[in-house]
């Protein structure tokens, strides 16, 4: 069986649309890598991931909101993080996202 890998695409709300573009390029790189760790777990599909930055700040550190979403043929799976600092709620997003394929599987497997 072919493994396909998962396309990302990132989306910027809030005070981050006002980042510049080299800014906006490493955040996404960076994700793209911490998905690519995944990857066996995701095993293809489409995720798209919606980063807000919030104006509420804890000890000078921005709130953030992801909010992912991977498209599998068949299957939408939605999760949500929040966090202060963006690699944790990214982190956190894809965490839930990789739990609940991993749960999926797991009750696909019982009988």
């Amino acid at each position: 069986m072919l493994k396909r890998g998962v396309e990302v695409s990132v989306k910027f709300d809030g005070e981050l649309k006002r980042l510049a573009s080299v800014d906006r390029k490493i955040i996404a790189e960076a994700v793209k890598d911490l998905v690519r760790k995944r990857e066996r777990v995701f095993n293809g599909g489409v995720l798209n991931l919606d980063i807000k930055q919030n104006d509420r700040k804890f000890r000078n550190i921005p709130l953030f909101f992801c909010r992912a979403r991977l498209w599998k043929p068949g299957k939408l799976v939605v999760a949500k993080g929040s966090e202060y600092g963006v690699w944790q709620t990214v982190d956190k997003a894809l965490d839930r996202i990789e739990s609940r394929l991993i749960l999926e599987k797991e009750r696909g497997l019982r009988f």
